[in-house]
């Protein structure tokens, strides 16, 4: 039996248009939201489910509720930029292009370290985990002679399967953690990322340099082979 499709509750949906607002601007950093009554009204929602949609957006730090002023928007310095739905707020508000050099950069600098720590610390299981999606990003793209009958999806989940188990073999909960947290904004980005099949089979040779680095307990040169794939992935973002 197939799995059930995810149906959004009713506050969801409010939390998220309050959200887009708040990211927009619209609903300014530093001002207050407007009272219950008008929110419901507006969303004509009631006061359970606008509660509801209100209690998540303060746990993900876009507005807090002050005694006798209201519901404060917080300033962007008070966002929890790596909670999966802020990002994919911010990607929907920023722009596809922006979003995606930002997750980039981001990547560049949390998997390098996360890549020399797995070379100084990974074990032969872990060495196998990384190896497993490797070798099967490499021949889904020998195979790929033909761009329109590449399955982009099916690639981008092995590929971040690769970089995932990187993550996990770093042996820093902190640095996994990250990588898991920043997953569905990854792979929103990357569903903007490069599509063409040659680009890709020329970035297996760097992502065989990193994994030899991180096999071999070459730190350093992990740590530079990481560094590397991502300069390579920049050259190659889109510019507008």
């Amino acid at each position: 039996m197939p799995p059930k499709a995810y149906h959004r509750k009713l506050y969801e949906y409010i939390m998220e248009e309050i959200a887009l607002r708040i990211l927009k601007g619209d609903y300014p950093s530093e001002t207050t939201l407007p009272n219950e009554d008008a929110l419901c009204k507006e969303y004509q929602v009631s006061r359970g489910v606008l509660r509801e949609a209100t209690k998540v957006l303060t746990q993900k730090g876009l507005i807090q509720a002050r005694p006798k002023v209201g519901t404060l928007v917080q300033p962007r310095s008070n966002w929890n930029l790596f909670d999966a739905d802020v990002l994919t707020w911010k990607l929907q508000v920023d722009g596809k292009v922006e979003f995606l050099r930002k997750v980039t950069e981001v990547r560049r600098l949390i998997e390098s370290e996360a890549a020399r720590c797995a070379a100084e610390r990974c074990s032969p299981t872990e060495i196998a985990a990384i190896a497993e999606p490797l070798e099967e990003m490499a021949e889904m793209l020998t195979a790929a002679t033909d761009g329109s009958r590449f399955d982009y999806e099916t690639y981008l989940a092995v590929d971040m399967a690769f970089h995932m188990a990187i993550m996990e073999a770093s042996h820093n909960e902190l640095l996994a953690q990250i990588g898991v947290t920043m997953r569905q904004a990854v792979l929103s980005a990357r569903r903007l990322d490069i599509h063409n099949v040659k680009v890709l089979q020329e970035s297996v040779k760097d992502h065989r340099r990193l994994f030899t680095a991180i096999q071999a307990g070459d730190a350093q040169g992990a740590y530079d082979a990481s560094r590397l794939l991502f300069d390579a992935v920049w050259r190659h973002l889109p510019q507008r």
